[in-house]
């Protein structure tokens, strides 16, 4: 179960989990066709889907490729712990929080 719940991590911390800085020139290239394919997924027209899930799908394919591309696998939290970035963290930077 999904429950949109705004913004979990502040810039701050999302800064460090992606490894950007204010210079960082980072851009990510995704085909517009994406868009249509997203539209025309019959797996979202059986469930009903609305324009929110297919924004949320979109941001997780958007930033699934970011993290690919520039290897952002791990972050370290208080510079101590090392954390995965794993679907649960990608949830949540996308302001998503998934309760099991």
């Amino acid at each position: 179960m999904a429950i949109n719940s705004g913004t979990y991590y502040d810039e701050k911390q999302l800064r460090m989990i992606l490894g950007a800085d204010g210079e960082s020139k980072h851009r990510i290239y995704m085909p517009n066709g994406v868009f249509n394919d997203l539209v025309k997924c019959e797996d979202f027209k059986s469930r009903k889907a609305n324009a929110t899930h297919i924004a949320f799908a979109f941001s997780y394919l958007y930033l699934a490729s970011y993290m690919y591309r520039y290897a952002r696998f791990t972050y370290y939290e208080d510079y101590f712990r090392e954390n995965f970035i794993d679907d649960k963290v990608m949830y949540m930077i996308c302001n998503w929080i998934v309760y099991t």
